[in-house]
């Protein structure tokens, strides 16, 4: 286990976004009193909303998608990471890694925390100090204060540019709505420990002592090193997330 390493999971919420507009017809029918077709003006269409990407290039997109999400939340810290460059393809190359079992942290090395991994010595063995885990609080204060609802329907709305992005490192006829799934599942399938997991020292870092932890994939390791109670409140706002994307009728993709 790499020390001093970014919380994978921040991907997931890095840039969600979209909406789809209701299009609604009166129809105008026939009296069966009359021998002719009653010609009615159809009442004209509400006009759309415009999507703040229209017309907007993958590689223009910066400016747009930090005025769509930066309302997302209050946190100052969220404006930061959204004051990087190149955002819409850094999200969907974090999840890209996410949902193959690794860490993002070359997408999202901003996020590192500014205090070293440590760790504390009981009876003999060694344990991940609890304190290390709050070196993460902030980034899961920022994080689940975005409401998964709004979320997900503004997901929609930048979805895609999203799918333009992923085209670009994905094989032909692949959606990003799957691999976002695919990511989120496999995050939500990491197991929790309920205390402060044992360590073996290797050269120049640890590794877990039970080698079911010790197995699981780098970016599920790094799920955990954001300790039991920020991980859990994680994976909970992960699952509100997709039951709200799941939710909503107009989040089928269009591809």
């Amino acid at each position: 286990m790499s020390k001093g390493k970014i919380a994978a999971v921040v991907a997931i919420v890095v840039l969600v976004v979209l909406a789809g507009i209701l299009w609604i017809r009166d129809r105008a029918g026939e009296e069966a009193s009359q021998p002719m077709v009653a010609e009615v003006t159809p009442a004209p269409e509400p006009t759309p909303t415009p999507s703040p990407f229209s017309g907007i290039s993958l590689a223009g997109s910066d400016v747009a998608v930090r005025e769509t999400v930066s309302g997302l939340t209050t946190a100052p810290e969220w404006v930061r990471w959204l004051a990087h460059d190149d955002l819409v393809r850094r999200f969907v190359a974090s999840v890209n890694l996410v949902a193959k079992g690794r860490s993002p942290r070359s997408q999202l090395g901003f996020l590192r925390p500014r205090t070293p991994f440590r760790v504390v010595e009981r009876d003999g063995a060694v344990y991940v100090d609890p304190a290390s885990w709050h070196r993460y609080d902030t980034v899961v204060s920022v994080v689940t204060s975005i409401d998964p609802a709004r979320a997900a329907t503004l997901y929609r709305e930048i979805h895609p540019l999203l799918d333009e992005a992923y085209r670009e490192i994905s094989q032909p006829g692949a959606r990003f709505d799957d691999l976002l799934a695919k990511a989120v599942q496999h995050l939500l399938e990491t197991p929790i420990p309920e205390s402060s997991p044992e360590l073996v020292e290797k050269v120049v870092t640890w590794r877990y002592a039970d080698p079911a932890l010790e197995g699981l994939s780098d970016a599920q390791r790094q799920l955990l090193r954001l300790g039991p109670e920020n991980a859990r409140k994680v994976q909970d706002w992960l699952r509100a997330f997709m039951h709200a994307l799941e939710s909503d009728p107009s989040a089928a993709s269009s591809n």
